[in-house]
């Protein structure tokens, strides 16, 4: 796997493309909070189905976090995470983030209600 080292960074976000095996497979990406928040930025990321199960995004997500953290200077990461979703939130516990809370009847995705899982990191 190869992660991109440039990448978008439009309005203080920042995208990364994920490389796996000479193809465009993925992303992540941080988008800064403002004002009271400007030390929080929310983290995110996705993958093709095809190349899920092979330990991509928590390599991926592990060197975001860690430029997040030490080049950009954030504080705090957080990902809200759809309750179904639990690889998603197997993928944040292996890089560190716990669970803050869930936030109940979040979304609505396809006329159901879904409670948000929000994780988070800290760097102190």
């Amino acid at each position: 796997m190869r992660y991109i080292a440039a990448g978008s960074h439009e309005n203080g976000a920042v995208t990364k493309v994920i490389e796996w095996n000479s193809e465009f497979v993925g992303s992540v990406g941080i988008t800064p909070q403002m004002g009271w928040r400007e030390h929080v930025a929310e983290i995110g990321y996705w993958l093709g189905e095809d190349y899920w199960g092979k330990g991509i995004v928590p390599v991926a997500l592990g060197k975001l976090t860690e430029l997040a953290f030490e080049k950009l200077g954030f504080s705090k990461l957080y990902a809200p995470v759809l309750a179904p979703n639990t690889a998603s939130m197997k993928v944040l516990e292996k890089n560190g983030y716990r669970l803050e809370g869930v936030l109940t009847q979040e979304v609505m995705k396809h006329n159901q209600y879904f409670d948000i899982h929000q994780y988070a990191k800290h760097h102190f």
